[in-house]
């Protein structure tokens, strides 16, 4: 019988991560899917404007995230990437990631965030994530 989830949390950013801790908190049975925690946040240098931090690099911030999040009970499956989606009939999604690993949920949260798009200019890889 295939594992019915009560909510699926597409991606590890800050959105995601705060999702799934309210969730499990409330007592539900949650799966959290992500390529990886290397997100935005994760590539930034230094942030300065994130509530209960003067400073702190995305590095740093994003640990103290997922460390919070790896507290609870939230099944993590790291190395997934959704491919697509589909509601049956009766109201419940399927997740179905590039893996082709299938799973099924009563509720779904898509919190992937943003990838920015690079500059093509000499130079950028180096200074990426350093102000540039």
């Amino acid at each position: 019988m295939t594992e019915i989830f009560d909510l699926i949390i597409i991606g590890a950013g800050p959105a995601g991560v705060s999702a799934g801790i309210y969730a499990v908190r409330k007592g539900l049975n949650i799966l959290l899917l992500t390529k990886d925690f290397e997100n935005q946040l994760f590539r930034s240098s230094k942030i300065e404007n994130y509530p209960g931090f003067l400073s702190v690099s995305g590095q740093e911030l994003t640990q103290k995230l997922r460390g919070h999040l790896e507290k609870f009970e939230i099944e993590i499956k790291e190395g997934e990437t959704v491919d697509q989606l589909t509601i049956s009939s009766v109201g419940q999604f399927k997740v179905i990631c590039e893996s082709k690993n299938e799973y099924h949920t009563r509720a779904l949260i898509i919190a992937t965030g943003a990838r920015p798009r690079t500059l093509e200019v000499p130079g950028f890889d180096k200074f990426f994530g350093k102000g540039i």
